[in-house]
């Protein structure tokens, strides 16, 4: 009996051994098998590997690599890496430490960028430094309350002052969430909240709505603010279409001025355009008009182009000649 109970024993023992082996196996073969989901191309992939594979210990820290990767990378032989999946595949390498080098190389530019589903959240140099000043300023009262979470708020008393906006996004707990609702606070990022479909804008097309999507631009609010200098409308013009760049930026430029109006209260699209086909093209021009009048502009406007079955009425676009006014629907498209 004696030896049978050894005997049970050693083979619960050796049954979990092998368990636990496999296990860990498992997730070793998971983590190197589960492919980066961030958006790179292949010249971006080994750009980044080229980087890693020649990167000073001080480099590394620089872009917030963790210590135990840090000293994994300079001390533990696995360098040089010949190709991305298996710098990917290494214990420690995480989205966050290939898209910190990528904001180091240049490769992300912008909050949200690279990342599936997400329109990127463009900023001027200018708009950086503004992020920078106000959190070396802000008093942690005032960063709480704009929603900046724990570990973030943290993270920057532990570090400021920032000299430039790479230094404080690459730092630990400083999400691309966190600096949104800080830009949106010191007024660098000009937010227009919303999810409208591009095709809800006459003239985007099933063809322009894909071309759009495929340049990680998938709702007109994310168009809008994409969108809202003349420089960065050419950056979208030469993604989506090989015709005339001025022709191309002028129609995105229509796209955006309809779909401003189109935040105002019940404008649905059909009056939207109307509205702008009236040279009503801004909260501003909105804000400065007769609503009886408007009213009338618009039904001669409309007996020449057709483009709407009924019409607003004059409460309507009283709501839009107040709703203009205010700070919420401020133009930002120049």
């Amino acid at each position: 009996m004696k030896k049978l109970t050894v005997f049970l024993v050693c083979l619960l023992s050796c049954t979990l051994v092998f368990s636990n082996a496999a296990t860990a196996a498992k997730k070793k073969k998971s983590r190197s098998t589960t492919p980066c989901k961030l958006i790179l191309t292949s010249s971006e992939k080994q750009d980044i590997v080229n980087w890693v594979n020649r990167a000073s210990q001080s480099d590394l820290e620089g872009a917030n690599i963790s210590a135990s990767s840090v000293k994994k990378l300079v001390e533990g032989g696995i360098r040089p890496f010949d190709n991305f999946d298996r710098f990917w595949s290494t214990s420690g390498i995480s989205a966050t430490v290939v898209l910190n080098i990528g904001k180091v190389l240049d490769i992300v530019k912008y909050l949200e960028d690279r990342k599936a589903g997400k329109t990127p959240i463009r900023l001027r140099d200018t708009d950086k430094q503004k992020i920078v000043s106000y959190v070396n300023r802000a008093s942690s009262s005032e960063l709480t309350s704009i929603g900046v979470s724990k570990t973030a708020l943290a993270s920057i008393l532990a570090n400021r002052p920032f000299s430039n906006f790479k230094k404080l996004w690459v730092t630990k707990s400083i999400t691309d969430s966190n600096l949104k609702k800080i830009g949106i606070a010191c007024d660098a990022i000009k937010w227009v909240s919303g999810s409208t479909k591009l095709e809800m804008v006459s003239g985007i097309g099933a063809s322009y709505a894909a071309r759009l999507r495929d340049s990680n631009l998938y709702t007109l609010q994310g168009l809008i603010m994409s969108a809202r200098y003349d420089e960065w409308r050419e950056d979208i013009a030469k993604k989506i279409s090989n015709a005339d760049v001025r022709m191309v930026k002028g129609l995105i430029l229509r796209w955006i001025r309809i779909g401003h109006l189109m935040r105002f209260k019940s404008c649905k699209e059909q009056w939207a355009e109307l509205v702008y086909e009236c040279d009503v093209k801004t909260s501003a021009d909105m804000a400065q008009q007769n609503a009886t009048a408007l009213l009338e502009k618009m039904k001669a406007v409309n007996v020449q182009k057709n483009l709407c079955q009924t019409m607003p009425s004059v409460n309507y676009i009283n709501t839009w000649i107040a709703q203009a006014a205010t700070p919420d629907y401020a133009d930002i498209i120049e």
